[in-house]
């Protein structure tokens, strides 16, 4: 029979709960997210030339961080690329969270725009955001 002592039992087992409960970042990988769901517009228009954000939502559920976003804005449009952090379910208790991607930019000019974002599959698909005077600096698209 081995003699361990319970401290050292307890000091082993806590890592090892830390490592099958929680989202670790050796366990997790990040992939491209993409919205489920239509999505036709943004929830209201953003003022010109500010610090901007488009919360994307409809999501996949992911694990550990938020959501991240990259934002191509060109004369054509704004191009939306979210991620997201993606961990196997290792138990009832694994935390993982539906949270929107915050994509922000650099408003352009006013105008109306339309915004291309990933739908899964290697599909996209387009939604407008207004920029105007005395627009916000969010706005929401999807869920």
């Amino acid at each position: 029979m081995l003699n361990i002592p319970m401290t050292r039992v307890a000091s082993l087992a806590l890592p090892l709960l830390v490592m099958v409960v929680g989202c670790g970042n050796r366990s997790c990988s990040t992939e491209a997210g993409y919205v489920q769901g239509t999505v036709t517009s943004c929830s209201g228009s953003l003022a010109p030339g500010t610090q901007a954000t488009i919360l994307l939502g409809g999501l996949p559920c992911g694990c550990g961080e938020t959501p991240s976003c990259a934002v191509v804005v060109s004369q054509t449009g704004i191009q939306l690329t979210p991620s997201v952090e993606i961990c196997p379910v290792v138990g009832p208790s694994a935390p993982c969270a539906c949270l929107p991607a915050s994509c922000t930019f650099t408003t352009p000019g006013a105008g109306t725009y339309t915004v291309t974002f990933p739908t899964g599959a290697g599909t996209t698909s387009q939604a407008t955001v207004v920029v105007a005077s005395g627009g916000a600096i969010e706005c929401s698209l999807g869920q």
